[in-house]
């Protein structure tokens, strides 16, 4: 469906596959833990990048015209702004719910994760678009959250 050129054609062998397959198990279970979802957070701080940088760099094809290091540093971005729209709402959601809504919070990520997935590959122009949606309803919780983060230290 997706060929991946070297170097990141280990991506899509058996061994790359289980590995990313295993972390994707790891995150999806460890982030329905109220603890144990923001120590994953902390640590995704670093690995949300990188990852994005070598997701974009692997289907990024050379005929394409965009530079390498353009789409790493795309990649890169696009990642850790999302993962840190997250990492900023995830306190505010435990702190709100006393924990008990981050698995749903979690579970609906998945789902929109999926849906995302499934529309690039399906509707790419959709897809777009729903991110670009899903990136503004983002800002607008962070922008409450710290709101409510304000108002609960004064």
């Amino acid at each position: 469906m997706v060929d991946l050129r070297s170097p990141y054609d280990w991506l899509s062998s058996v061994p790359g596959l289980v590995v990313v397959g295993t972390l994707l198990l790891l995150d999806m279970v460890g982030d329905k833990v109220p603890a144990l979802d923001s120590v994953l957070h902390a640590i995704g701080l670093v690995v949300a990048p990188a990852s994005g940088a070598v997701l974009f760099a692997a289907q990024t094809d050379l005929n394409s015209g965009l530079p390498p290091a353009v789409a790493v540093l795309l990649g890169a971005l696009t990642a850790e702004g999302v993962h840190a729209g997250r990492t900023a709402v995830r306190p505010w959601i435990t702190a709100s719910t006393a924990g008990v809504g981050n698995p749903v919070v979690s579970a609906t990520e998945d789902g929109a994760s999926l849906a995302v997935t499934l529309l690039a590959f399906l509707v790419p122009v959709l897809a777009f678009l729903l991110v670009l949606a899903l990136l503004v309803l983002l800002l607008v919780l962070v922008l409450r959250a710290r709101r409510w983060l304000r108002r609960r230290r004064s």
